[in-house]
């Protein structure tokens, strides 16, 4: 499981054919786009039987709030999907459990003998997925959930891997060919989006491509060597390279004493403030406003004179 974010409106480089005049001459103009900017986040789930889940999409607008007109070409016969809203266009909690109960469990429970037997949900650390009240209804339906090591999807993700990249690359295709063919002065909408994703959805989550991803991330068949072999690589080439500044560098490393020096004046100071802090918290506060007390009114009184020992002087 992993999701995947599309900016309505926004294209990639692309290549095309121009005459070398028209470039010369300044009329060779860029890629149109439209000024509509507005998120919309897709969550995508494969399974081992080379099947996908029906995509769950995440538009913009007020939460639990999804509008008819966005909705327009969405065909209930020909296509399956989920739709929801949140204020930025992107997932949260609730909907990470909104998808877990409505998608994963939904159409995985019937090739779980009906939840009867355990089932494998992988997933990355994102927050909006991993989180104790999500673990726990997992728990309770049967569900064990594996998280992706930090910084490792780009290896060991099917999704990333071999259905992402083809996703977009498609519906950016789409999205030039509408703008080319339309020149609409409104741009593209929520709801032109959701033919274009449809039809690069269709294009691109293949039974193919899915297989493609679990081969080259060692899933099916298992291999774990595939990743191994490519991490090993890796860190072969980082460590000849750290091995020649190593030997580069083998007459300007600084001695011990010169890398104590250092310490050894933080070691001091810190020592320093601490025994100033101490100082000043053995120090009672009572006792200085008494001393200070006394010292202003030895300023205020006047001298007296000392009497006599019997009374006043005659």
């Amino acid at each position: 499981m992993n999701h995947k974010g599309f900016l309505l409106g926004v294209t990639n480089r692309t290549k095309r054919v121009f005459d070398v005049n028209a470039k010369k001459q300044g009329k060779l103009l860029g890629a149109s786009q439209d000024g509509y900017r507005s998120w919309i986040t897709f969550l995508a789930c494969i399974c081992q039987d080379m099947a996908s889940l029906p995509p769950f999409l995440i538009y913009r607008g007020k939460p639990r709030h999804v509008q008819d007109a966005q909705l327009t070409d969405f065909d209930p016969e020909h296509s399956s999907a989920f739709i929801s809203t949140s204020e930025t266009g992107w997932t949260s909690h609730e909907l990470g459990k909104e998808w877990l109960v409505g998608v994963f469990d939904r159409f995985t429970k019937t090739k779980a003998r009906n939840g009867r037997d355990y089932r494998l949900l992988i997933t990355d650390g994102h927050s909006n997925y991993i989180n104790m009240a999500l673990l726990d209804w997992c728990d309770a339906h049967r569900i064990i959930v594996a998280v992706f090591p930090p910084h490792f999807t780009h290896r060991l993700q099917p999704l990333d891997i071999s259905l992402f990249g083809p996703l977009s690359t498609s519906y950016i295709n789409r999205l030039i060919q509408w703008t080319s063919k339309t020149q609409a002065p409104a741009g593209l909408s929520k709801r032109e989006f959701w033919a274009l994703f449809w039809s690069a959805l269709e294009a691109s989550f293949t039974p193919e491509n899915i297989a493609s991803g679990r081969r080259r991330t060692g899933l099916r068949p298992f291999d774990p060597d595939v990743v191994l072999s490519q991490i090993s690589k890796s860190t072969d080439g980082h460590s000849d390279v750290e091995n020649d500044l190593d030997d580069s560098m083998a007459f300007q490393e600084p001695t011990a004493r010169e890398l104590r020096r250092p310490v050894d004046h933080v070691v001091e100071q810190s020592a320093l403030i601490q025994l100033r802090y101490s100082a000043r918290r053995r120090s009672p506060k009572p006792a200085k406003r008494k001393l200070r007390w006394r010292h202003r009114r030895s300023r205020r009184l006047p001298r007296r004179e000392p009497k006599g020992l019997y009374g006043k002087n005659g």
